[in-house]
């Protein structure tokens, strides 16, 4: 049967993406480009695929027709190849009874034969709710208990409410198939969450990802940015990485990413990584305070509080009010202080009498990255708009650290494990190498940061083209 959604396009305008927010369709194109992802060896008679959130039946149509084509398979006759194939290689498990109607129509030419495209009731919210660990049950109950596969491929809900779950169709397939291929959101690339299930994948082997950076590049009726991948356990080789913006090829490296904790998304984040990654938890990292660092929300309210208590503030310094509080009406770059009283102040009271660097607790993946990079004296605090980066007993220290936030490099550095929009956490600032900011430093931290910038471009031994992508990506701190 020809594919039921491209025909009902083509014959009434009737453009159907999606049944509900978990059940997004995927693309025909974007169908074929990952089944060729797979290598041409896995199209014989005795390879079993699974797609575990089949919406469309797209995936196994595309699959049976490789199958059904493959020179592995022509000694059959075209009724014994039919159904050698749809019986004993192609399985799916559908995310509605809408989806498994569709998908078996598309595959059997008849909705009425169950086959192998099976819907278990709730499924997508029992996935949800066991956290993934229901699929192997539910593959059991559909198939058989000792049915194994050799690819899981297929594109995943996303998210059920607001549950992000297509993690654990990743955790399950890595269980269930010694080669997985998957479209998902993107946030798996560099997500602090998602550390342990990247981890994972990386230690499996990722052979491929092509990266849609883009929000709705792939999904024009879904907000969001995905990525491909493939990872084969069976030929070990090291990670083609591609991204696409526009429908043209951004950014392409081949690397072995053996022992990285994020996905570099172009060579020069892989190559400037190798030179600058710390060989353990810094410093930087260990003593930041980035979460209300004094207890106060960022509109005041005191976060011990039980009782929904704010601070008290008052515009003027004044008898009862002394401390002053750093403020921010959500620009981070015009702050402004008011006045209060440190007996309310419960959380790091030994950071009060010391110098900090301080910046704004958001970081954004544009050209700033970081915000709001200040000063606070002796005495001085902020609200919970701010994260602390630093503090010292030393004004001289806290300076140099304020020039060294300020730098493109480590600005660099930030964005490239960051979202779209995250919050200052030591995972974010992991990339970024301690410095001895005293006055024996081989950095001479009296020049201006455009020079310390150059100072550290050549410390750490960078090429020409990394200095030119990090001065290209980043801009100069306002």
């Amino acid at each position: 049967m020809p594919d039921i959604f491209s025909l009902l396009k083509s014959l009434g305008n009737v453009d159907i993406t999606r049944y509900s927010d978990s059940e997004i369709l995927t693309p025909q194109n974007i169908v074929s480009d990952m089944v060729d992802l797979l290598p041409q060896e896995v199209f014989n008679p005795d390879t079993t695929f699974l797609d575990p959130a089949v919406k469309s039946g797209r995936f196994l149509k595309e699959i049976y027709n490789r199958l059904f084509n493959s020179p592995l398979l022509s000694y059959m006759n075209e009724k014994e190849r039919r159904e050698h194939i749809l019986h004993n290689q192609l399985f799916g498990l559908a995310t509605s009874p809408t989806a498994a109607t569709l998908s078996r129509a598309m595959l059997y030419d008849t909705a009425v034969y169950r086959g192998n495209i099976v819907y278990a009731d709730n499924y997508i919210a029992r996935v949800s709710n066991s956290k993934g660990k229901d699929i192997k049950k539910i593959i059991e109950g559909a198939f058989a208990k000792d049915m194994t596969f050799d690819i899981v491929i297929g594109n995943p809900p996303y998210q059920n409410g607001s549950t992000s779950i297509y993690p654990y169709f990743i955790e399950a397939a890595l269980c269930l198939a010694p080669r997985v291929c998957m479209i998902t959101k993107d946030n798996w690339i560099e997500s602090e969450v998602l550390k342990s299930t990247r981890e994972k994948m990386i230690l499996a082997g990722i052979s491929d990802i092509v990266h849609y950076p883009i929000p709705s590049e792939v999904f024009n009726t879904v907000g969001v940015s995905v990525a491909i991948f493939y990872i084969d356990r069976v030929n070990e080789t090291n990670t083609h990485y591609r991204s696409v913006r526009n429908k043209k090829l951004d950014q392409e490296y081949t690397e072995d990413l053996t022992g990285y904790s994020f996905i570099p998304c172009s060579k020069c984040d892989y190559t400037i990584t190798k030179k600058v990654k710390p060989s353990s938890e810094t410093e930087l990292c260990k003593n930041m305070a980035p979460t209300m660092p004094f207890g106060i929300e960022t509109n005041g309210k005191l976060g011990h509080s039980k009782l929904g208590l704010y601070v008290s503030t008052t515009s003027k310094a004044d008898v009862n009010h002394t401390m002053p509080i750093l403020w921010s009406d959500g620009d981070a770059s015009k702050p402004y202080f008011l006045y209060g009283n440190e007996l309310e102040i419960e959380k790091n009271k030994h950071l009060i009498k010391k110098y900090k660097a301080i910046c704004s607790r958001v970081i954004n993946k544009n050209s700033t990255v970081i915000c709001g990079v200040w000063g606070l004296k002796p005495g001085q605090i902020c609200t919970g708009s701010f994260s602390v980066i630093y503090s010292s007993d030393s004004l001289e220290l806290t300076v140099n650290v304020i020039k060294y936030l300020q730098t493109k490099f480590v600005r660099y550095l930030v964005r490239m494990i960051n979202g779209q929009m995250n919050r200052i956490s030591p995972y974010r600032f992991s990339l970024v190498p301690d410095q001895d900011f005293s006055s024996n430093s081989d950095i001479d931290w009296s020049q201006t940061v455009a020079d310390i910038d150059k100072q550290l471009y050549k410390k750490y031994n960078l090429s020409q083209e990394e200095i030119d992508y990090i001065e290209q990506t980043i801009n100069p701190y306002d």
